[in-house]
């Protein structure tokens, strides 16, 4: 009796709320589950940490975000070789078949990373069939973006096959248009990592996560700002700020590798966490 109501002061201390659908469980035993949905309530005193999550589900995080990093040294290799072998292979294939190899590779490279973040964002397995997705999440706009992405990316290949005629010039612009909503799923995946930082839990690889997105924001902002003065003014003063923002980038890019590897390290480091059984599995009753 006593260890009865040790639990249901514990719970009340907490003032818990449940995991899933947010019933305020105080008052009520921590061996009991959730009168609103039946969550265990124990599962909801625990905490989302990752250590308790689906292990199918930390699967899925392990190999969407190994898809990521091989998607970002894929475009490191692709970038390299673009600026130091561009003339040579121009030279050997001709400009045409260069470009449409160019864009056949960065086609590629965008169908591993779309792979990964769609892996990376797989829905969370519910622990009860009660509670439903709110329909507008972060992991659904950036599946959204990541899809609209895609497309862009299948017109730009497009471009490269398809004869001089009008339409070129109608896909050039589908593409520009497609481009916000590929940085805006590149800049979700950082706040998606920061969301798991915090449930591993790991508040330097959610702060990594925060100065790595904005680092590659100011350095693309810097660019393009350089970009447009320099078009408008002919002006060698932006060459040394844009420099800067290269180097930026290199920097970004290294880290951001560094980053994914650390995330994969957690999610396995998650999973040799758990018990053998399924630390998800309700007792049947």
């Amino acid at each position: 009796m006593s260890q009865q109501q040790s639990s249901v002061a514990a719970v009340n201390s907490s003032h818990v709320e449940c995991i899933d659908c947010g019933y305020d469980l105080h008052g009520l035993d921590e061996a009991g589950q959730c009168p609103e949905c039946g969550t265990p309530i124990n599962d909801s005193i625990r905490g989302n940490l990752l250590a308790y999550a689906d292990r199918e589900w930390l699967t899925q995080l392990r190999r969407g975000t190994e898809a990521l990093r091989f998607a970002t040294a894929l475009a490191i290799i692709g970038t390299v070789v673009q600026r130091f072998a561009a003339e040579a292979a121009i030279e050997a294939m001709g400009p045409r078949a260069f470009l449409i190899s160019a864009g056949v590779f960065r086609m590629l490279v965008s169908l591993v990373w779309i792979g990964g973040l769609f892996a990376l964002t797989a829905p969370e397995p519910r622990r009860t069939e009660l509670v439903h997705e709110d329909p507008v999440t972060l992991r659904r706009l950036m599946r959204t973006c990541a899809g609209i992405s895609l497309i862009g990316a299948g017109l730009e290949l497009v471009i490269h096959f398809a004869p001089e005629s009008l339409w070129v010039e109608q896909l050039a612009v589908a593409v520009l248009l497609t481009w916000p909503m590929t940085v805006a799923a590149f800049v979700g995946v950082f706040l998606y990592y920061r969301r798991l930082a915090y449930r591993i839990p790991n508040k330097d690889l959610a702060r990594q996560a925060r100065v790595v997105m904005w680092g590659f924001v100011i350095c693309y902002l810097v660019l393009l700002a350089g970009a447009i003065g320099a078009w408008a003014s002919n002006s060698r003063l932006v060459v040394l700020p844009m420099c800067g923002a290269l180097v930026g980038l290199v920097v970004f890019v290294l880290w951001l590798l560094r980053l994914l590897s650390a995330f994969i390290t957690a999610f396995s480091e998650a999973q040799q966490a758990q018990e053998p059984l399924h630390v998800n599995a309700r007792p049947q009753p």
